[in-house]
C-alpha cells in the first residue's frame, strides 16, 4: 500500500521556476549563474589572488597614471559614495579594482616592468577565473559540476590553450603595428615621406584594431569554449570569440544587457550585506575596546568582498553567453555542448532494474 503525497511539500520557489522557464526564454540560462559566483571556495581563492594583485600593483611601481589601489583606507566604503565629478559613474566600484589596473605608458614608463606587472596579474587569476569558467558552465547545462581537484586538472590540461588564446591576438595586433615603425624611421627621412606612408597604412591600423578591440570579447568567450568542449583547440577557441564578437554582435550585445542587469543586483545584495554587517559590527567592536579604532584586517576584507564576487561574476556570465551563443550559432543543446567526460546530467530519468537486465532474445 503507497502511502499519499504529503500536502505539506512545499511549491517550489521562484528561482526554479526561472530555471524551468529558461527553456522558453534564454536569457533566464544566465540566471543559472549566480550560484558558481557565490561559492565559497572560489571566493576565497579570487580573495587571495585580489591581495596577490594589489600586493604586485604597489610592489612593482611604474612611472605614469598606472592606478594603486591601499590595502588598508580609512574609510571602506567611500570609493561607494565619493563618485568622480565626470565619466561613468556606475562604472566607478568596478574600475577601482586593482584586477583592471593597466599601467600608463607615459614617456617615463619602463614597459618591462609593466608587462611583467601584468604577466603576474594574470597568473594569479588564472586558476580562479578557470574554476569559475568550468563550474558556470557545468551550472548552466544542468550537469553535476566537476570536484575542485578534476576541475583544476581540467584547468591545468587546458592551460597551454588557454595562454596561446591571450596571446596570439595580441603577438598578431604588434606585428600588424609594427609596420608604423618602419613609417616613423621614414618620418625621420622627410615627415611628408612619413605621413604618405602612415596613410598607405591605415588598413593595417585598423587590422590591429579589430584585433586588440575584439579580443575584449573573444577571449574570454574562447576560454569558455576551452573548458565547455572536449575537442576544442586554440584556433577553433579563438575563431568561434571572433565570430561571435563581429558576427552576431545584437546577440551578444542583448545577452551583454541582460548579464550586466544580473551582474548589477547581484554585486549591490552582497555590497549591502557587507555595508549594512560592518556597520552593526563596527559599532560594537568599539563599544568594547572603548576607542575608535577599527578592526584593520576585517575592515580590509569586507571593504573590497564585492569587488571580487564582481570579478567572479562577470566570468561566470561570460559561461553562460558563450553557451547562448553557441546554441543560437550551432542549433545545439547547452546539455549537448557541454557534454565533456564524466560530467554527468543533473535529475537524471532512473532506469527499472528489470529494463537494466533484460536482454532482447
Amino acid at each position: 500500500m503507497t502511502a499519499a503525497p504529503s500536502s505539506r511539500e512545499s511549491a517550489p520557489g521562484l528561482l526554479p521556476k526561472l530555471y524551468r522557464w529558461s527553456d522558453a526564454v534564454s536569457p533566464l540560462v544566465l540566471l543559472r549563474t549566480l550560484a558558481p559566483a557565490f561559492s565559497i571556495p572560489l571566493l576565497i581563492l579570487g580573495c587571495l589572488a585580489f591581495w596577490g594583485t594589489a600586493a604586485i600593483q604597489t610592489g612593482i611601481g611604474i612611472d605614469g597614471p598606472g592606478l594603486h589601489l591601499p590595502l588598508l583606507v580609512e574609510d571602506p566604503f567611500s570609493h561607494y559614495f565619493n563618485r568622480p565629478a565626470s565619466g561613468f559613474l556606475w562604472a566607478a566600484e568596478y574600475t577601482a579594482c586593482p584586477a583592471t589596473a593597466v599601467g600608463g605608458l607615459g614617456p617615463d614608463s619602463n614597459i618591462g616592468w609593466i608587462v611583467l606587472r601584468q604577466v603576474l596579474v594574470a597568473v594569479l587569476w588564472f586558476v580562479p577565473l578557470g574554476l569559475v569558467l568550468r563550474r558556470s558552465l557545468s551550472s548552466c547545462a544542468e550537469r553535476a559540476p566537476l570536484g575542485m581537484l578534476d576541475s583544476c586538472r581540467l584547468v591545468a590540461e587546458r592551460a597551454i590553450a588557454m595562454l596561446s588564446v591571450m596571446l596570439i591576438p595580441m603577438l598578431a595586433a604588434v606585428l600588424v603595428a609594427a609596420l608604423f615603425l618602419l613609417a616613423g624611421f621614414l618620418g625621420r627621412i622627410s615627415g611628408t615621406l612619413g605621413d604618405i606612408a602612415s596613410l598607405f597604412l591605415t588598413p593595417f591600423l585598423l587590422a590591429a584594431g579589430v584585433l586588440g578591440f575584439g579580443s575584449l570579447f573573444a577571449v574570454p568567450l574562447a576560454w569558455a569554449s576551452l573548458l565547455a568542449e572536449d575537442e576544442c583547440d586554440t584556433f577553433d577557441a579563438l575563431s568561434r570569440g571572433y565570430e561571435y564578437t563581429f558576427r552576431r554582435p545584437v546577440h551578444l550585445a542583448f545577452y551583454l544587457l541582460v548579464g550586466f542587469a544580473i551582474h548589477w543586483i547581484a554585486v549591490q545584495l552582497v555590497h549591502g550585506v557587507c555595508e549594512v554587517g560592518w556597520n552593526i559590527t563596527q559599532r560594537f567592536y568599539q563599544t568594547g575596546q572603548g576607542e575608535q579604532a577599527v578592526p584593520v584586517l576585517t575592515q580590509s576584507l569586507i571593504m573590497h568582498l564585492p569587488q571580487v564576487f564582481s570579478v567572479l561574476m562577470l566570468w561566470s556570465l561570460i559561461a553562460g553567453i558563450y553557451l547562448l551563443l553557441r546554441r543560437d550559432t550551432n542549433d545545439q543543446e547547452i546539455e549537448v555542448i557541454t557534454a565533456f567526460r564524466d560530467n554527468s546530467k543533473l535529475h537524471q530519468p532512473t532506469v527499472d532494474a528489470d529494463e537494466n537486465t533484460s536482454s532482447p532474445e
